[in-house]
C-alpha cells in the first residue's frame, strides 16, 4: 500500500507493472499533486498496530493536526478539531492527550 501512495522511496522502490485503480481512475499514473490530493480524502491507510503508529517522539496532537494541515485546514481549526476527535473517542481529557506524547505500553 505504501508503494500504491508512493510514500516509499523512489527509487529504489516504484510501481513498474499493473493499475491501480480507483473509481475508474488508475493511481499509478497520476502526477504528485493529483495523488496528495486523493490521499486522505478518497483513500487512506489505517494502521493496525497502535502502539506503532504514532511517532514517540512528537507530541499526539501535533501528528493528528499535521494531517489536517495537510488536506488544507487551517492552524487554528485543526486545533479545535483535534480536541473535537479526542473527546469523540471517549479521552476525558484531551487538551492533556493532546500535549501529551504517545506511550509505548511495550516498553514498560
Amino acid at each position: 500500500m505504501l508503494a500504491v501512495l508512493r510514500l516509499l522511496a523512489s527509487p529504489p522502490l516504484n510501481v513498474v507493472k499493473g493499475e491501480v485503480i480507483l473509481e475508474g481512475v488508475d493511481l499509478a499514473t497520476l502526477d504528485d499533486k493529483r495523488l496528495r490530493a486523493v490521499r486522505g480524502s478518497e483513500i487512506a491507510m489505517v494502521y493496525q498496530d497502535p502502539m506503532s503508529s504514532l511517532n514517540p517522539l512528537l507530541r499526539v496532537g501535533s501528528q493528528i493536526e499535521e494531517t489536517l494541515r495537510a488536506h488544507g485546514v487551517d492552524r487554528e481549526t485543526a486545533k479545535t478539531r483535534t480536541r473535537e476527535v479526542l473527546l469523540q473517542v471517549g479521552l476525558d481529557d484531551p487538551e492533556r492527550v493532546r500535549n501529551s506524547f504517545p506511550i509505548n505500553s511495550r516498553a514498560e
